[in-house]
C-alpha cells in the first residue's frame, strides 16, 4: 500500500511540474478531433466569416441589385462617365414606375446619361420637385394638383413638356427647366416621350412583386421589344441604334456595364455602371 501510494504521489507531481505541457497536449488533441475527416461538421462554419455589406443604390427602385463600394482601380475599369445624373419621382404606383423604367432606359443606353429613381412620400413628389430633390415627374395631373401646378408653372419653378399617356391627357410631364437648359440634347425625348394611356395600363398590370413577379425594368423590357417603331421615332437614328444594341445585350436596367469585384473562396460580386 505504501508503494502505491508513493506511485501516485510522484505522478501527481510530475502533471504539476509539466502543466504547460499537459495543457498544450490535451489542446492539440481537441484540435485534431475537430480537423478529423469523420467529424460531419467542421468546427469554423462559411458563416462564422464576416461578409462585405451591401450599399443601396439610389437607383430605387428599378430592379438594380445592391453592392459594396468599388475600389478607385475598378470603377476606372468602365472607361466612361456620364454625362450628367437625371432624378425622376417615383411611388408605388405602376404607371410612374414603368414610365421612369422606359424613359431612364433610353437615357442611360442611349444619351449616356444616368438615371436615377427618387421614392416620394404618398407620391407627394410636389414637394420633390419644388425643391430640387428630383429632375423629372413623368406622371403629375393638372387637374388634381391644379392650384399647385398653376403656381410653379406661372412661377417658372417647372416646365410642362408633355404628356406620357398623349397630348390632350390632364397627366403631364414636368421638369425642372434648369434640366433642359443643363442639357439641351435630351429636352427633346421628356417632351416627344409618349407611350399612350392604353400601353402603359395593359403594360404596368403585369408589374408585380415577390420573387416571381415581374419587375418594372423587365415590364419595360417587354414594352422596347413590342413597340420598336413607336419609341425609335422619339429618338434620333443614332441613339435608337445605341438603345437596340444595349436590348440584344441583355442590359435590362440602368447601367451600361458590369465588371466582376473580388472572387475567391466566397466569390465575387457584380459592379454596374
Amino acid at each position: 500500500m505504501a508503494k502505491r501510494q508513493a506511485e501516485v504521489r510522484k505522478a501527481i507531481g510530475y502533471m504539476t511540474f509539466n502543466a504547460p505541457m499537459v495543457g498544450l497536449f490535451v489542446a492539440v488533441m481537441f484540435m485534431l478531433s475537430g480537423c478529423s475527416a469523420d467529424r460531419a461538421t467542421p468546427l469554423l462554419q462559411q458563416t462564422d466569416f464576416p461578409t462585405p455589406t451591401p450599399r443601396s443604390e439610389a437607383s430605387g427602385a428599378t430592379g438594380a441589385a445592391a453592392t459594396p463600394e468599388p475600389t478607385s482601380a475598378a470603377a476606372d475599369h468602365f472607361g466612361f462617365e456620364y454625362k450628367g445624373t437625371v432624378r425622376f419621382a417615383e411611388w408605388e404606383n405602376g404607371a410612374v414606375q414603368l414610365a421612369n423604367q422606359i424613359l431612364g432606359y433610353v437615357l442611360v443606353q442611349g444619351y449616356l446619361y444616368k438615371a436615377e429613381t427618387v421614392p416620394v412620400t404618398d407620391g407627394d413628389f410636389r414637394t420633390a420637385l419644388e425643391s430640387g430633390a428630383v429632375d423629372a415627374v413623368l406622371v403629375a395631373s393638372r387637374v388634381e394638383q391644379k392650384e399647385w401646378y398653376d403656381r410653379v408653372i406661372a412661377a417658372g419653378t417647372a416646365t410642362d413638356v408633355g404628356s406620357v399617356y398623349g397630348p390632350e391627357s390632364d397627366i403631364r410631364v414636368l421638369v425642372r427647366p434648369e434640366l433642359t437648359r443643363a442639357s439641351p440634347e435630351i429636352a427633346p425625348v421628356f417632351a416627344n416621350f409618349s407611350p399612350g394611356e392604353q400601353k402603359i395600363t395593359d403594360l404596368s398590370a403585369q408589374i408585380s412583386g415577390g420573387r416571381t413577379g415581374l419587375k418594372p425594368n423587365v415590364v419595360a423590357q417587354i414594352y422596347f421589344k413590342q413597340n420598336r417603331d413607336q419609341w425609335a421615332a422619339w429618338l434620333p437614328a443614332q441613339v435608337a441604334a445605341d438603345v437596340d444594341a444595349a436590348i440584344e445585350a441583355g442590359r435590362n436596367g440602368f447601367f451600361r456595364q458590369c465588371i466582376l469585384v473580388g472572387g475567391g473562396a466566397q466569390g465575387g460580386y457584380s459592379f454596374c455602371k
